[in-house]
């Protein structure tokens, strides 16, 4: 029985209300002791609540725990010893953006330093790709990232020598989608002490710092540099482009190159032993690639390969690591010998275990009822992670690697509905290489009826990322009110191996779309859902692919909702902060950035476009828009909104003025639900 839109937002609100961990460190093993911080949804005030809460175990290996504490800074992080911790903090000050550290020590707030004082802009908080704050190894110094000052200038219109009051209008390009505030970015080291701030500018012009590592050594740091020439490309999402690996030699303001190979991207270095262990992806092509483990030897530079790219698993086997999967940055055994990370597998978020000398990869099992982990600290061979499930609720689990036995802290029981793994023999044959298989999960609603249980089908985005087994919130929200969802990871999605990646392009619009469609036929025929209650929902590319089926389907979907979708391929080329990917995905090998296209590239583009099947439209359509979207212009939202209109098709269109393509704001999220769920319920009474 479908739930009503006054039900079915409860329990979205009851979901909201769940604590959902998102960082978590061990301040100590013996006994165990947790530093932890939350997210909810408060969707009653329509915002985003943090808080923090300290864990420590008891000798009957479960839990006590301090009050939550709501917080408001950008970062906190731990000093190696954990006796310290430096705060970044975000302020409105008179209207204007104000950035501090705090540094905090075992009996208080020992520090406060105002970045406005330093010679430098913006701090940037971490990130995968641009942004550190890491405490020194002896734990007297702080460095991060942060951008450049910019250059005063006098006013021509003033006599005063003095004036430094002239604007700079010159274009400065950013790093794209979510990054417009990157640009160009510095070193900094501070003493926590005396508070000196000290400005490492010493890479080449031609790069920009992203992500830096103190050495072991205290003098040095280990940075990862970004290619910027001769224009900036998007970064987020995009673990592929051009980088090299430097050593900055604090004492004598040096930086020597360690690594650079144009055809490979290095990815989260993480040092131990005078060695550096990283993932590396290839440049260009598809904008998530499978990656390999290496080493970069720091003295002698040498690299050597540990976990090579995995082309095609075998027997559901290790399908090689995937760069969208950060490892925790303290990631090493006690001694220094194994790697601990997560990454895709199939449709899990596996936890993995790497023998850096014999160069085996281990599969650790989940705990009981649990399938996704994502681990976020490792300390005397204890792994502290975040267990979920589509029906659990994440946790916080703690591994002993020794026996593999997991304790988890207050794990709430199973949500009411289930979830089985589908796998499909692929009948479209595609290129020579492609995969003969691929997967997908279905979830049932607790009173599953064939007749009245309406399905909908759920389409990713990327193409190049997957569904996982990990909790989502909004799906568990459906299932609990009474919707069946299908989530069909076609060949192109991530944990099935490189070849699944790279058998995709060229072949947008065609080979994801039958894969879905082949995969949706069969679990109507084995699972017995109604045909006439099917309904389709896609985001980005996924909703590339959600008017591709309304286009190529016109009859099948009772409605239909896309947010940020790509809909014309041709005209993202100029207006997407990645237009690599509009020639890659189309099946050019390499991008030119020389090419602007021609008539014959926009026609090939336009040819793998939904909009090319606009006539065919009859589908109720609802198209959810963020306005700051960098990556999918919201334009192309506008470009199908018009087509539509003009046809005289059933279209209705939500513009948030503030987010960015994940639509993942407050406002955003809570609205979303609400509309999305109307939209269906409503053409499902029609």
């Amino acid at each position: 029985m479908l739930l009503d839109l006054k039900q079915a937002i409860n329990v979205f609100k009851n979901l909201s209300n769940r604590p959902v961990p998102t960082l978590a460190r061990f301040l100590d093993t013996s006994p165990i002791t947790i530093a932890s911080k939350w997210n909810i949804l408060d969707v009653e005030h329509t915002k985003k609540v943090h808080f923090e809460q300290t864990f420590f175990s008891t000798q009957e290996n479960s839990f006590i725990s301090s009050p939550p504490t709501e917080v408001d800074y950008t970062s906190r992080v731990y000093s190696p010893s954990s006796k310290q911790s430096a705060l970044l903090l975000n302020k409105k000050v008179s209207g204007e953006d104000e950035q501090s550290f705090e540094i905090w020590n075992e009996i208080g707030l020992k520090k406060v330093y105002n970045v406005k004082k330093f010679d430098h802009g913006k701090v940037h908080p971490p990130s995968a790709y641009i942004g550190s704050i890491r405490f020194s190894p002896d734990g007297k110094h702080i460095l991060y990232i942060a951008e450049k000052k910019q250059k005063e200038e006098k006013n021509p219109y003033v006599d005063n020598e003095d004036d430094k009051s002239r604007k700079n209008f010159e274009f400065q390009e950013s790093f794209g989608e979510q990054m417009g505030s990157f640009k160009q970015t510095v070193l900094c080291i501070l003493n926590i002490e005396t508070g000196e701030c000290k400005i490492v500018d010493v890479l080449p012009s031609a790069v920009t710092i992203g992500i830096a590592e103190w050495n072991l050594d205290n003098k040095s740091v280990i940075c990862i540099a970004w290619k910027t020439l001769p224009y900036k490309l998007g970064l987020i999402y995009c673990p592929m482009r051009c980088n090299c690996v430097y050593s900055i030699n604090l004492d004598e303001n040096r930086a020597d190159l360690l690594f650079e190979d144009e055809n490979l991207c290095t990815l989260f270095p993480r040092i131990t032993k005078e060695k550096i262990y990283c993932l590396q992806s290839k440049t260009g092509g598809e904008h998530c690639r499978t990656a390999r483990l290496a080493e970069i030897d720091i003295k002698s530079k040498s690299l050597r390969v540990i976990v090579d790219v995995v082309d095609q698993p075998h027997n559901n086997g290790f399908p090689g690591l995937s760069p969208y999967v950060v490892p925790p940055s303290r990631c090493f055994s006690k001694n220094g010998d194994q790697l601990h990370l997560s990454s895709l597998w199939g449709c899990d978020e596996a936890l993995l275990s790497i023998n850096l000398q014999t160069r085996s990869v281990k599969r650790i099992p989940a705990p009981e009822g649990f399938s996704s982990v994502s681990v976020l600290d490792v300390r005397d061979d204890v792994l502290l992670c975040i267990c979920s499930a589509m029906n659990q609720i994440p946790v916080l689990g703690i591994c002993r690697v020794e026996d593999n036995e997991w304790s988890l802290i207050n794990p709430p029981k199973p949500l009411n509905f289930t979830v089985e793994r589908k796998t499909f023999k692929a009948k479209f044959e595609g290129k020579s290489f492609a995969p003969k298989e691929f997967n997908g999960l279905l979830v049932k609603p607790e009173n599953f009826d064939s007749k009245s249980t309406p399905l909908i089908l759920s389409n990713h985005g990327g193409p190049h990322s997957c569904f996982t087994t990990a909790y989502r919130e909004v799906t568990a929200a459906l299932a609990i009110s009474g919707f069946g969802v299908l989530e069909v990871n076609y060949r192109g999605s991530l944990g099935q191996g490189e070849n699944s990646i790279r058998s995709l392009p060229g072949l947008c619009g065609k080979q994801d779309v039958l894969d879905i469609k082949q995969a949706l036929d069969e679990v109507l025929k084995e699972d017995g859902f109604n045909k006439e209650k099917l309904l389709v929902m896609g985001g980005s590319h996924g909703g590339f692919l959600t008017v591709h089926l309304i286009g190529q389907f016109p009859d099948l979907f009772k409605a239909a909702i896309c947010r940020n979708p790509v809909i014309n391929i041709a005209t993202m080329v100029h207006s997407s902060d990645i237009p690599d990917w509009t020639f890659i995905e189309t099946g050019y090998e390499r991008f030119d950035f020389k090419n602007l296209g021609d008539p014959e590239v926009y026609k090939k583009m336009f040819e793998c476009s939904p909009i090319k099947y606009v006539d065919n439209i009859r589908t109720p359509l609802l198209i959810a828009l963020g306005e700051k979207d960098r990556r999918v212009p919201w334009r192309q939202g506008h470009e199908l909104r018009r087509s539509l209109l003009a046809r005289g098709a059933c279209v209705k269109t939500l513009v948030y003025p503030d987010d960015c393509h994940p639509l993942d704001s407050a406002d955003a999220q809570c609205d979303s639900f609400v509309q999305f769920y109307d939209w269906f319920y409503q053409h499902l009474q029609s």
